[in-house]
């Protein structure tokens, strides 16, 4: 419920804004780049054309409330996925968010999401390829990515089968969705283990209780759990913007970030323990 914090984010940024993110409908973000083309900040944004279940704040109108000089707002139109589902910034090529959140006010109001912000090297070369590379609407090589990244639909779903298939202690899943039948198949022959997963509250969701049992899967209403993590073993915490679906493994741009920073992942596990209670 706090949305100055990201406010000083974007508005660190001095030279330079790549945004590649499935949404932007937040007025209050809409006004910080706007204000940052004023300041001179050459901003290249890609968004989807086309959302699901669109109804209302279009590609074009976003196009018209952002028609300023030094904003180049372009769609996915030109990709070859179902949809840019995404959600990362680059800001003065020094510094990268990869994040669960949409630019809406949900996202900042109402949702569990979350935020990985880091300065590393390597992982922002691999983001600015990415994004470059979607930008032009060129196909992605998987040996220009760090492996620490899981790109859909390019890798993420083999990368993430081998994590899970290697738990040997715990699985911690904080996540909207849990529907994809691969993952789920996966997930009931480590049942064994301890296994825990915090969905958003919808019907779909529901069938894993059925499946994992009470015991196993808590479903929350409020505050929405946009919010899209694993946890393995305390050793590998996933960041990412891809639900666990089959579409949008296999059809959307999604990017993942695996993370092994041993304090990061005591601060996501309070938070998992928490949300769990």
């Amino acid at each position: 419920k706090d949305y100055s914090f990201y406010d000083d984010i974007i508005r660190s940024a001095k030279k330079t804004l790549d945004i590649e993110i499935y949404d932007i409908t937040y007025n209050d973000i809409k006004k910080a780049l706007r204000e940052l083309a004023q300041d001179w900040v050459k901003q290249q944004i890609i968004t989807e054309k086309t959302k699901y279940k669109q109804s209302g704040n279009t590609f074009d109108d976003l196009k018209q409330q952002m028609d300023i000089s030094g904003i180049n707002l372009k769609s996915d139109e030109w990709l070859k996925i179902k949809y840019l589902h995404s959600k990362f910034l680059i800001i003065d090529n020094s510094k990268f968010i990869i994040q669960t959140a949409n630019f809406t006010y949900s996202s900042f109001f109402k949702n569990n999401e979350a935020f990985f912000v880091s300065q590393d090297k390597d992982i922002l070369k691999s983001l600015k390829y990415i994004f470059d590379s979607d930008r032009k609407g060129n196909k992605l090589s998987e040996y220009s990515i760090h492996p620490n990244l899981l790109v859909c639909e390019l890798d993420c779903r083999t990368k993430l089968e081998n994590i899970l298939n290697s738990a040997q202690k715990s699985i911690y899943i904080m996540h909207q969705n849990l529907e994809d039948s691969k993952i789920i198949d996966i997930l009931k022959n480590k049942s064994n283990l301890d296994f825990k997963a915090i969905l958003a509250e919808n019907d779909e969701n529901k069938k894993d209780i059925d499946t994992f049992g009470k015991d196993k899967i808590k479903l929350i209403s409020k505050p929405y759990n946009h919010i899209k993590s694993i946890l393995v073993d305390d050793k590998y915490l996933i960041i990412w913007s891809m639900n666990l679906t089959q579409n949008s493994m296999d059809n959307n741009r999604e990017i993942s970030i695996v993370l092994t920073d041993q304090n990061l992942i005591e601060q996501y596990k309070k938070f998992f323990e928490k949300s769990w209670k």
